[in-house]
């Protein structure tokens, strides 16, 4: 198996190399003795070891020493660090200024099932890093990637077969100044939820799965599925543990006669515990300005009230726990084949008990307390069975024909989340329960369930060919995807008599209120909420065919062109509706790399690419969404078309050093953006549309130079150790025209794309040494649109964040095995979350600084 650039045998691997596709010296090379003396060889160019700069396309790279050095648990952490990304609050990877709706992520080239109801991707949160060797980012579209295609494609690859035995185990804690040790709230759970499982305390009663809806159910059927609920409604204090983490991975291969076996197996365990104290206030628009919705949901807000609880605010505990797997087999035959299977299981659910106690912007004039409990389990399982063969069809050099087929799931189950309001009596000097028919102010209960299922057929063949002195590869490529989801979202509420419950009965706890001997035919009722949008079954299929030209056109010439042709029908049926957009795109792309100075290159690049709408933005029916805002989706939104033009100059000068300086910019034809309309009672809907037109463009520059400290200082310190620093910026600039018509109670018709940052910016500095390593990162991010703002009040806009971080690892040899002990600490200066609109606060919270510690030994 020969690879990229590099076949030139025996005394030519020691001369340097121009970067050219495959088949330029490889004629050359197989004529070539291998003991042959070999004097002296000119080649054009120099030896490429960087993949940033070897491959066609613009592009970032992070690999497994990088994951090292960076210390983030998940891969979007570890993201944010790269030029031209930023990291939403909720795991949300955002490529130069634009969120999920303009990336793509794929693992192994291959599409993925994402477990987010409202997501085209999967959150890349749930990616530990230990079951990863690298991750692509590429910034500028290549014809065999998919077509959906704006912000940039993140490419992850899983780690390889191992190339020698070997075993590792590790173990790992941390303390979070403001969680660990620290009251958090709970409430009775499952006993198997520290592995991430509801043990079936959760699940939907039998006696409701024989008709959810309620609608046929006598009296004593309605009575016995309300008794079947189980009775937790309550949150309490207990104490938060530290986090915890266990990790064990296994190598194995075994050699035969002309062929090779190679099995690595991984699996890991992490949990922790996280409070979050704090802000949560709505405004409105007055002739004054903007102004408080009554007293909003704040510690301040009781001392409003006299006799009432001091508690108010928001406080909330997560207990998080994360389950990974992945098994890879791989199988290589007579030098020039490979079959491998990669199997990748991902679990992260998560427990949380949060409070609300404050004047609800939705309905002012009253102190509430608002208990919310939810149990979350997240899942990603991905099967790819792939093959990469070489053989002879010219005379040019080998061709490779590579294929993949994949059967992937992902689901996201909400099994009984509980939410229970008491409202502040003055008269009484007491809190009680609630009984208002409003589900969002009332007495609740959901159950929530999503399952993405995808397949997936792929092959791609490339031909190295000679066209007089012009050397090229041509590639050519089809693929076949498949994805169905169906998501179903279940909603009821205990109703209470005509005559309602006696104050006295609702001052107690609701376990009392809601307790056997209270649910009766002629007391408190269950009530289905549940809309018939709330299930939904939707399918996209996409076929695909793409040729590309890699070719050397000069000595300093090279040219990527190609274009991309795809096929697609989206499939949406729900209340009897049914809407089945197709569309078919051609995309083309070009690159082109002038390398006109020794280790200095330009690239330009022009593609054009699509953002088509999810499925659910589609489907025609109102329905609520997790946070309990009604959304409706729209059958007449079009697929987004994007041109996409990029430069970058990059400056080699030496081994792990550049300077890169790019420019990029973005036309949107038709962009999809998120609405706001008034329904019925004055309810607030969100859905969505298509905007004129908009556009984005920016600058990024980055730096990676070593700092020669050997050379100025004596002593084995510095003279075992490599320094280096790492920084890059980022500048960009967006803007969103929607037309009158579509405004409806938006405030502005011209805005910055939401999630967008104006300013981003990394530096990275440390030591890579014989046996430890030391980095300090500093991160920040450009405030930036949280929410769109409407009824004349401007955006809700996520102030500006700078966190430093520090990571230390040491290797220590202990009895023929190498042992290594790593220390962390994360948000150094303390930093805080926050939210202003109009200048005043809206929403704010202590995230904390962690200390992480951990050792592993690899036998």
């Amino acid at each position: 198996m020969k690879s990229y650039t590099t076949n030139l045998k025996g005394a030519l691997l020691a001369s340097t190399l121009i970067l050219v596709p495959a088949g330029v010296y490889a004629q050359q090379a197989e004529q070539a003795e291998p003991n042959q003396d070999i004097e002296e060889v000119t080649v054009m160019g120099q030896y490429i070891p960087d993949e940033k700069r070897s491959t066609s396309e613009i592009s970032n790279i992070l690999d497994a020493a990088d994951f090292s050095r960076l210390g983030d648990s998940d891969v979007a952490g570890s993201l944010k660090r790269l030029t031209g990304l930023s990291l939403a609050e909720d795991g949300v990877v955002i490529v130069r200024g634009l969120g999920d709706r303009y990336s793509n992520a794929l693992l192994d080239g291959a599409n993925l099932p994402s477990p987010d109801p409202l997501r085209r991707v999967v959150p890349l949160d749930i990616f530990p890093v230990n079951v990863l060797d690298g991750v692509l980012v590429q910034k500028t579209f290549s014809p065999e990637y998919p077509g959906h295609f704006g912000g940039g494609l993140i490419e992850m690859r899983t780690k390889a077969v191992p190339d020698e035995d070997f075993f590792k185990v590790g173990i790992s804690t941390a303390y979070n100044t403001i969680s660990t040790f620290e009251d958090g709230l709970s409430y009775d759970h499952s006993d198997t939820d520290w592995l991430g499982f509801d043990d079936g305390l959760r699940d939907l009663p039998d006696a409701i799965k024989a008709d959810p809806y309620l609608a046929n159910m006598t009296d004593e059927e309605r009575e016995a599925a309300g008794e079947a609920i189980s009775n937790i409604w309550s949150a309490d204090f207990q104490e938060n543990l530290p986090d915890f983490g266990l990790e064990g991975t296994l190598g194995k291969r075994i050699e035969m006669d002309d062929s090779s076996l190679g099995v690595l197996f991984s699996v890991s365990y992490d949990n922790q515990y996280r409070n979050k104290e704090g802000v949560f206030n709505e405004y409105s628009n007055t002739s004054e300005g903007a102004e408080l919705n009554g007293l909003g949901i704040r510690p301040e807000a009781c001392l409003e009230f006299e006799g009432a609880p001091q508690n108010c605010g928001l406080r909330s505990t997560t207990f998080e726990v994360d389950l990974n797997g992945i098994l890879n087999v791989g199988y290589e035959f007579n030098g020039n084949n490979n079959i491998q299977l990669t199997s990748l299981l991902l679990r992260k659910s998560s427990r949380s008990a949060t409070i609300f106690s404050g004047d609800f912007a939705a309905d002012p004039g009253r102190l509430r307390t608002l208990t919310q409990l939810e149990w979350v389990e997240r899942q990603v399982w991905s099967n790819q069975l792939s093959g990469d063969h070489f053989f002879d069809l010219s005379d040019a050099g080998e061709t490779e024909l590579k294929w993949h087929a994949v059967y992937g799931t992902a689901s996201r189950d909400v099994p009984m989340r509980k939410q229970s309001t008491y409202e502040y009596n003055e008269a009484l000097g007491a809190n009680i329960l609630s009984t208002r028919e409003s589900i969002q102010l009332g007495n609740g209960i959901f159950w929530g369930e999503l399952d993405d299922t995808i397949y997936e057929y792929g092959m791609d063949l490339k031909q190295p060919v000679e066209f007089g002195d012009v050397q090229a590869d041509i590639s050519a490529g089809g693929m076949y995807y498949k994805k169905e989801r169906e998501s179903s979202y279940l909603r009821y509420r205990f109703g209470f008599p005509a005559g309602g419950a006696s104050p006295e009965l609702r001052m107690l706890v609701p376990e009392i209120v809601f307790g056997t001997f209270n649910i009766a035919p002629d007391g408190i009722q269950l009530l289905s909420q549940t809309l018939a949008g709330d299930y939904f079954e939707g399918s996209e299929e996409v076929l695909a065919g793409y040729i590309k030209a890699d070719a050397q056109v000069s000595e300093d010439i090279r040219l990527a062109v190609g274009g991309r042709y795809e096929d697609t029908t989206q499939n949406i049926d729900t209340v009897n509706l049914s809407v089945q957009p197709e569309s078919q795109r051609f995309l083309p792309a070009a690159t082109l790399t002038w390398t006109f100075a020794e280790n200095m290159q330009l690239r330009l690049a022009a593609s054009q690419t699509l953002s088509r709408p999810d499925l659910r933005e589609l489907a025609p029916v109102s329905y609520y969404d997790e946070l309990g805002r009604s959304r409706t989706g729209n059958p007449d939104l079009k697929t987004a078309k994007v041109t996409n033009l990029d430069a970058r100059f990059e400056w080699y000068f030496g081994e792990d050093e550049s300077v890169t300086i790019g420019a990029f910019y973005k036309d949107f034809k038709d962009p999809i953006e998120e609405t706001v309309t008034i329904i019925g009672d004055g309810t607030r809907n969100l859905s969505y549309i298509n905007a004129d037109s908009g556009e984005l463009y920016g600058v990024e520059i980055e730096a990676n130079i070593n700092i020669p400290l050997a050379e100025t200082f004596e002593g084995e310190f510095w003279q075992n150790r490599l320094f280096y620093v790492k920084a890059n910026g980022t500048y960009i600039n967006s803007e969103v025209n929607i037309a009158p018509e579509d405004l409806n109670v938006l405030t502005n018709a011209v805005r910055p794309m939401q999630g967008q940052s104006e300013w981003l910016g990394n530096l990275q500095l440390g030591w890579d040494g014989e046996d430890d390593r030391l980095t300090i990162l500093v991160n920040y991010t450009g405030e930036r649109i949280a929410s769109v703002g409407t009824y004349s009040l401007p955006d809700l806009v996520e102030d500006a964040t700078v966190f430093v971080d520090l990571v230390y690892k040491r290797d220590i040899e202990i009895g023929g095995g190498e042992m290594e002990l790593s220390f962390k600490v994360e948000n150094i200066l303390d930093e805080d979350y926050q939210v202003t609109q109009a200048g005043f606060l809206a929403e704010s919270y202590n995230i904390g600084t962690t200390f992480s510690v951990g050792v592993s030994h690899t036998f």
